[in-house]
Parts: structure tokens; C-alpha cells; sequence
């Protein structure tokens, strides 16, 4: 008797000891009762282990947070499944969407899907992660979410994130504003954007409204102000950069203030030329006319997966360079837009250097 109770309590141990061992190799999988928040803690936990069946088990957490309605875990899974997307998104875990993206087949409208989820629940919201709303944005001003009027749902969305305090939603709603003539929106936006003191560009778009008199009347001490601000910026972000990066961040603001500071001197005061344009096409995508050539283009303007590319039209004899033709690199469709049309009036007025130019967008 004594020996068959020895027998069963090593028995007892031996099964404690292997429930045990079975216990810690499955516990990470288990999550009791968790709810979604938790499920999607563990998942972001354990996305970027070397191991394939940690992130296998990442990627059913999420599964179950998304079942509850996390707003996150849908947003990730929909990240995951959507695959490329647009160079101006920036995803808020960046670092394990890499990490899961090895383990998962793109379906773009499975991604669509989870997007559409996600839109579902922030339209419910009265405010939101400025980034996330800002990104929404950017799914529709890149045609990656349908809609009847994508540009208007893009604005929808970066006014809700610029009302969050987001920055580059507010340089966005600026760019669309000045490519369709609203001069007056842009520039609040610009302004509203400038208050990021790394932010360069909109100071100097701000500059160029005064310098070249878009929507309010030309003022060279005021372009000079907001250029100054620009460099300020420019030095900002250039302070942890090498000399070479440093000088060409700064470049822009640079030229900008000479420019305005031998405008100020009284140089360079020729009679004022307005050329009057038009545009045709997509905020991506566009021809620019001038009254001189009204049925064919000057130039073009293409953003490419971020690389914005403008074009003199090679069909219009311009005095200038095969190699001058057509320039990459721009910060901005609109900066491309007016080296076309700087290229265009130097190229086609006698006495350019004689001569101011301003150029006026007319509505259709």
C-alpha cells in the first residue's frame, strides 16, 4: 500500500513537472480573458521576435483585438494588408509593421477593408490621433481609399488632424488651396504651418506670396521677414547635418534673401509683367497653359511616388539648354510649377533681365 501511494505521488509530480514545462513553451499564447487594448500590447510585443511563431502568434492577438473593435490593431492589420502605400504616410509603429510584413501576403482589398473600419470608428469621434487622421488624408488624396471626390475627402481629413495641432496636414490643406487659386486659404495654412520652427517650406511659400504678390500686394519687407524665418528653420534642421547636406538645405532661403535684399536696394526694378496661366489635370499631374500657347502646355508637373518632376513642353521653341529642359528634386508641386513658368518667362520676353514677372492663376 505504502509503495502504490509512493508510486502515485511521483506519478502526481512527474504530471505537475510536465504540465508545467508544456505551461511555459504555449503560455505567451495564452491570454485569458484579455481585452483589446491587452491583446494588441501583447501583439506589438511580440511582432518583432526572431522566432516565426511568435510573430505568427502577434498577428492572432491582433486578429483578436481587431474582433474587439481596437482601433489600432484594425489600423495595423490594415497597414499589413494594404502593402505599399503612399510616401507621405508615416504609420505609428513603423517599426513592427516591417517586422510582420514578412509574414503576410498583401490584399489590398482586405486592407481596404480594415481602412474602411478604421474610418468607421474615427468619423464617430469628436477628435482623434492627429497622425492617424492626418494619414487618412493621405490614403485619400492618394486615390488609395475610393471616393466620389478624393481631394474634398483629403481635405475632410487633414482639417480634422490640422485642428489637432498636425503640421504637415496643414502644409497639406496650404498646397491644395494654392493649386486650385485660393490664394487667401493657402496662405492662413502656411502660416498656421510656419509655427513648427523646423519647418522651412512654409515660411518660404509664405515669402513668395509677398515676393511675387499671390492674393495680397507685393511687399518685399515683409517677403524678407518670412525668408528670415525660413533660414532660421533651415538652421535648426541642418545643425546635426555635414556641410555639404548643411549648405543645400539652406540654399533655398539663401538665394530667396538676396533676391529681395537687391529688390530692397532699388536693384532689379524693371517694369512688372503678370502672366496670366491656367492648369489642367490632378493635383499630381499637371499641364500648365499661358495666354501665349492656349492649346498646348508650357511645361508639366508630375509627382511620382514622392519625386516631383517638372518639364518644359519641348514642342515650344525656348532659348534654352537640351539639359535645362526638365529639372527633378522639387520640394513641392508648386515649386515646379514655377520653375515653369520662371523658365518659360525668361525664355520668351526680350529684356527679361529688364523686367519683374508675376504670374496669375486664372479660373476656369
Amino acid at each position: 500500500m505504502r509503495k502504490l501511494g509512493i508510486t502515485l505521488a511521483l506519478a502526481l509530480v512527474l504530471t505537475l513537472v510536465i504540465a508545467g514545462i508544456v505551461y511555459r513553451q504555449i503560455s505567451y499564447r495564452i491570454c485569458w480573458d484579455c481585452s483589446g487594448d491587452e491583446y494588441f500590447s501583447r501583439a506589438i510585443q511580440y511582432a518583432c521576435n526572431d522566432s516565426p511563431k511568435y510573430r505568427q502568434t502577434a498577428l492572432d492577438f491582433l486578429d483578436q483585438a481587431a474582433q474587439r473593435d481596437q482601433l489600432q490593431a484594425l489600423l495595423l492589420l490594415a497597414e499589413l494588408y494594404t502593402g505599399k502605400l503612399p510616401p507621405s504616410y508615416h504609420p505609428l509603429h513603423k517599426e513592427q509593421l516591417a517586422c510582420l510584413g514578412r509574414d503576410i501576403e498583401p490584399d489590398r482589398n482586405k486592407g481596404i477593408s480594415y481602412f474602411q473600419a478604421v474610418i468607421d470608428m474615427l468619423e464617430e469621434q469628436p477628435d482623434g490621433d492627429p497622425d492617424m487622421l492626418g494619414n487618412i488624408g493621405q490614403l485619400y488624396l492618394h486615390s488609395v481609399m475610393p471616393a466620389n471626390d478624393p481631394e474634398d475627402q483629403a481635405r475632410k481629413w487633414f482639417a480634422r488632424a490640422a485642428a489637432e495641432g498636425n503640421y504637415p496636414a496643414m502644409v497639406q490643406l496650404a498646397r491644395l488651396a494654392d493649386a486650385r487659386g485660393d490664394y487667401g486659404e493657402a496662405m492662413k495654412w502656411f502660416r498656421q504651418a510656419a509655427n513648427n520652427t523646423q519647418d522651412l517650406q512654409s515660411p518660404l511659400m509664405v515669402g513668395d506670396y509677398y515676393f511675387y504678390g499671390k492674393g495680397v500686394p507685393v511687399d518685399y519687407q515683409k517677403a524678407k521677414t518670412w525668408y528670415r524665418k525660413a533660414l532660421e528653420a533651415a538652421k535648426q534642421v541642418a545643425a546635426s547635418m555635414d556641410e555639404e547636406e548643411k549648405s543645400r538645405l539652406m540654399a533655398a532661403p539663401r538665394i530667396r534673401l538676396d533676391l529681395v535684399e537687391r529688390r530692397l536696394a532699388g536693384q532689379e526694378q524693371g517694369k512688372l509683367v503678370t502672366i496670366p496661366y491656367r492648369l489642367e489635370g490632378t493635383v499630381r499631374n499637371y499641364s500648365i497653359f499661358v495666354e501665349g500657347h492656349p492649346d498646348q502646355p508650357v511645361g508639366t508637373v508630375v509627382n511620382r511616388d514622392g519625386v516631383i518632376t517638372a518639364r518644359m513642353n519641348e514642342k515650344i521653341e525656348f532659348i534654352t539648354p537640351p539639359e535645362e529642359m526638365e529639372k527633378s528634386g522639387f520640394n513641392s508641386m508648386i515649386e515646379g510649377m514655377h520653375w515653369v513658368l520662371s523658365t518659360y518667362a525668361v525664355h520668351n520676353h526680350e529684356d527679361a533681365a529688364d523686367l519683374r514677372f508675376a504670374f496669375a492663376l486664372k479660373k476656369s
